[in-house]
């Protein structure tokens, strides 16, 4: 079985695809594919593909390829299929890559790593059942593939939360899934709970927007307004929905909609806001924010987003602390607020000492395990320059949620102002790693 590992960034190695078995001669001169030598046969056709793509000319290798798919097909092998729909994603030429995927699993159905490239190309077109059926081929041929599990789940969320949990319930202990798996696995359990159809396609569509899946979110609350076409919530997440996927004019008139069938609901004016503010109008954003924390004073986020939004005009700053110390007034014994009020001023870089650690410390006395109060507080003390609390609590906060982006861009960090630079740059990677679809 051939595994291509994170074949969309980048090149693998000529041996994971096979080709150190044709490879010979690093830095050989190839004959262009357009000038072959004479009676070239299919293997040294093959040798010079994958001589071609182990020198990193990746358009060399794929002009092998499809003078041999037009002379000889019947002599390709499995990695030539692989190795020419890579070429072409590279080019941009995606209908073809999934054309050579299609080819190449019509002859090895049995080839795994064929199913998931194909599986992959399926999702990032939007192609939900072919991708959903190729991942369902990986998972047939390697029962615990964590990439395959961690997209069955996601994509049988929108029809099957049942089947999804059973998924995600295998990747809750999996480094690299585990963060992201037990935040879907909350919000299936959250819309499994839920009687009424609109509030349970809310939860799931919310679950998947909090792992970063906003196309399939989107369809989630579709389904809610299908379903529950009165219901205001439903209208108002497919307006977020809407926004996050690029489509800002369908999403102002879902929250109209939503307004006016639930003109007291808190939430449609605080998404508008949010909005309102990724457009750049803040004075705008503000109005709408004020609008929600009138409506629901008790809402830590609604506080927060407000202070945040007021932080950025100038002459606001004491109206936005004063709302930072409205978050933590309204609900006093609750981490959320505790640490929406400290990552505010870690943010802005005020009240460290005074403020946000004693939050952070009433916070964790709450919840003395919480991975995001640790993680705050390992920030709190790099921004005082105590490098050794610092890296205690980011460390332990590393070992309670490993799968958290922030963590490792914050040890980086870290282990940049301390001056190892190879550290930085490994807590980097996992960053961009955990951050990637």
């Amino acid at each position: 079985m051939l595994a291509l590992g994170i074949w969309w960034t980048s090149r693998p190695p000529e041996h994971i695809l096979g080709l150190d078995v044709l490879f010979s001669g690093k830095g050989e001169a190839t004959p262009e594919p357009d000038n072959p030598p004479a009676h070239a046969s299919p293997e040294e056709m093959l040798r010079l593909a994958a001589t071609a793509w182990a020198t990193g000319e990746g358009d060399k290798a794929l002009a092998w390829l499809e003078v041999l798919r037009r002379t000889s097909p019947a002599r390709l092998p499995e990695w030539a299929y692989a190795v020419a729909a890579r070429g072409l994603i590279e080019q941009g030429r995606v209908r073809e890559a999934r054309t050579w995927l299609e080819e190449g699993l019509e002859r090895y159905p049995q080839d795994l790593t064929l199913w998931e490239m194909l599986a992959e190309l399926a999702f990032r077109q939007g192609d939900w059942p072919r991708a959903r059926a190729a991942y369902e081929h990986v998972v047939r041929g390697s029962p615990q593939h964590p990439k395959a599990l961690w997209h069955l789940a996601l994509l049988t969320s929108l029809d099957s939360p049942q089947q999804a949990f059973g998924y995600v319930r295998q990747l809750t202990s999996q480094e690299t899934y585990a963060s992201r798996a037990q935040r879907l696995e909350a919000a299936l359990i959250r819309g499994m709970a839920q009687e009424h159809p609109g509030a349970r396609w809310v939860e799931i569509g919310r679950g998947l927007a909090q792992v970063g899946y906003w196309d399939l979110a989107l369809e989630a609350w579709r389904r809610a307004t299908r379903e529950s076409p009165e219901y205001g919530p439903a209208w108002a997440y497919l307006g977020e929905g809407l926004a996050r996927t690029g489509r800002s004019e369908d999403a102002w008139k879902a929250w109209r909609k939503a307004r006016r069938l639930a003109p007291q609901e808190a939430l449609i004016p605080f998404l508008m806001g949010l909005q309102a503010l990724r457009e750049g109008r803040t004075a705008w954003a503000v109005g709408w924010l004020r609008r929600a924390v009138a409506l629901d004073p008790t809402q830590p986020l609604y506080h927060y987003h407000l202070a945040q939004a007021l932080a950025g005009m100038r002459g606001f700053f004491p109206e936005a602390w004063m709302q930072v110390q409205a978050t933590v007034a309204a609900r006093p014994r609750d981490p959320l607020a505790l640490r929406l009020a400290a990552r505010f001023c870690l943010a802005h870089g005020v009240n460290i000492e005074s403020h946000a650690l004693p939050w952070l410390r009433q916070a964790r006395a709450l919840q003395p395990e919480d991975p995001e109060t640790l993680l705050l507080l390992g920030w709190a003390y790099m921004t005082l320059e105590d490098p050794d609390l610092s890296y205690r609590f980011l460390h332990q906060a590393w070992q309670q949620d490993p799968g958290n982006p922030e963590v490792h861009r914050l040890l980086a960090i870290w282990y940049r102002w301390q001056g190892n630079l190879e550290q930085a740059r490994v807590h980097e990677a996992w960053a961009q790693k955990l951050e990637s679809p």
